[in-house]
């Protein structure tokens, strides 16, 4: 089963902190009630400025040990990729006449969004679980969290897939043109009948067709730090 992050122990330190933090917010909001209809008492405005004051002060503690936690899960799995073993392979396939920002190689995604480099310009990637990815084409693309919606998607629902440094090929989970042949230098998409013909006109470009196309969750698992 692949790794992910945060792993159990992290996800069950996770909820335990929402619900911690939920109810340190509940208890200030109370309190703040409580201080506001008891302001003519002292002793219970007192008390209820205290602990709005200490709640608060646990609530900012918990809601910065959580966001830790996160940027620590994402940060290992991001710079784990330059360190693979894989890596070095897959860029010595990119295209030495392009300029290619670092970023392309070192983003993997954030909470369950999952990206997984190709050859320049193109990344696989997938939301929620591996299952089924899809290629974008990133050309031009500043590496930032809220241009990941910006991407131009090429080709969908991928369940297996094989790629050299000219093309990529597919097997799609679709009722129709289940199989397609990306050319990476292009981006011309030509499509297929069945994955016979396909993987003729693979053996062109000189992709190894003996060798089993991978899944989502292979290619993933190739980038894993201890791989």
């Amino acid at each position: 089963m692949l790794e992910k992050a945060p792993d159990m122990i992290g996800l069950f330190i996770g909820l335990f902190l929402i619900v911690i933090i939920s109810l340190c917010v509940l208890v200030v909001i109370i309190a703040i009630f409580w201080a506001v209809v008891k302001w003519g008492d002292k002793k219970n405005r007192s008390i209820g400025c205290l602990t709005v004051i200490l709640f608060f002060i646990l609530t900012i503690i918990c809601c910065g040990y959580f966001g830790n936690r996160i940027m620590n899960s994402v940060s290992d799995l991001i710079w784990g990729f330059p360190d693979s073993p894989y890596m070095d392979s897959l860029k010595s396939v990119q295209p030495i006449d392009r300029q290619i920002p670092k970023e392309f190689f070192t983003k993997a995604g954030i909470y369950d969004y999952y990206r997984m480099p190709l050859v320049y310009p193109y990344s696989m990637n997938a939301i929620n679980d591996l299952d089924y990815g899809y290629i974008d084409n990133e050309e031009g693309k500043i590496y930032r969290a809220e241009d990941t919606n910006k991407n131009r998607q090429v080709m969908d629902s991928i369940a297996s897939f094989s790629f050299n440094k000219e093309i990529l090929i597919a097997q799609r989970k679709t009722t129709v043109s289940n199989f397609r042949l990306l050319h990476f230098k292009t981006g011309e998409i030509e499509e297929f009948d069945n994955d016979s013909t396909m993987k003729i006109k693979a053996y062109q470009y000189g992709l190894d067709t003996i060798r089993p196309m991978i899944t989502v969750d292979e290619y993933y698992t190739k980038f894993l730090k201890k791989q």
